[in-house]
């Protein structure tokens, strides 16, 4: 198990990697009653299973906390579990409902066709998510020229008493207006009152900073910001969304006004 991208290609195709992982298991005795096991390791992990009641249980290395859960029931050993981990946030109650999602549409006709046909088959649909194809070359906060009629769509949807989710890569691009404001901290809405500069990831040190990469971008250039590659042509930084100034919110969330005031 390792928190990666890793598309299901094909029953035939070995894939193992998921977008997160959850290293619990819960077992059933014949009895009825059920206990759980949580090994909690931030390394890359393997779980396999072997002839009898055996799990084998590999990592590459870290510190291995073990914790087991009694239950004897398993509604007891979820209990337990979520006491340990936490408990997820309940959503809008409309955010349990039936959802379509997917990456891949070409343009904004082909949603609304795909949109169409489960309708018309008759699937119960609540929710439209929009993946990162709406997006001008998958830069955050902006559409493409083939998704132009997307925000009359989204009306159009809601007139039809369905929602719409729209995918946000917490990744912006180096050399990109958002980015100039996050960085330069001016032009943001009146409503947004008293925004400083927001915070990016950071290499620990100096010596750890890329300079061959982070020289091509002006406002980066100097700092110990850790730029990456995502979805966007260039570089990417990563926003500290832990800042406890609190700036790094007010500024993605004055970029989301921005986005959303646009027609």
């Amino acid at each position: 198990m390792f928190a990666r991208g890793e598309r299901p290609y094909s029953e035939k195709v070995s894939t193992k990697n998921l977008y997160g992982m959850h290293p619990f298991y819960m077992m059933l005795e014949t009895n009825g009653k059920a206990h759980g096991v949580f090994i909690l390791n931030s390394n890359a992990q393997e779980i396999t299973t072997a002839p009898g009641p055996t799990l084998i249980y590999r990592t590459i290395g870290g510190t291995l906390d073990m914790y087991f859960f009694p239950g004897p029931t398993p509604e007891e050993v979820t209990q337990q579990y979520l006491a340990l981990i936490g408990t997820p946030t309940l959503p809008a109650y409309w955010a349990l409902g039936f959802q379509i999602s997917r990456w891949g549409y070409k343009n904004l006709a082909e949603m609304k066709e795909v949109v169409e046909r489960n309708i018309a088959a008759g699937i119960p649909l609540d929710t439209v998510v929009g993946d990162i194809d709406y997006m001008d070359r998958y830069k955050d906060f902006s559409i493409g020229k083939d998704w132009k009629e997307f925000p009359a769509y989204v009306d159009q949807l809601h007139d039809r008493g369905m929602h719409v989710v729209l995918i946000f890569d917490p990744a912006v691009q180096a050399n990109y207006a958002p980015f100039e404001r996050a960085i330069e901290a001016f032009a943001f809405p009146i409503r947004i009152a008293n925004i400083q500069k927001a915070k990016f990831v950071e290499w620990e040190r100096f010596d750890q900073v890329m300079n061959s990469t982070n020289s091509l971008y002006p406002l980066v250039n100097g700092t110990k910001i850790m730029l990456g590659v995502v979805w966007p042509d260039n570089h990417t930084a990563f926003p500290d969304f832990l800042d406890s100034s609190g700036n790094t919110a007010k500024w993605w969330i004055a970029e989301l006004v921005k986005f959303r005031e646009q027609k």
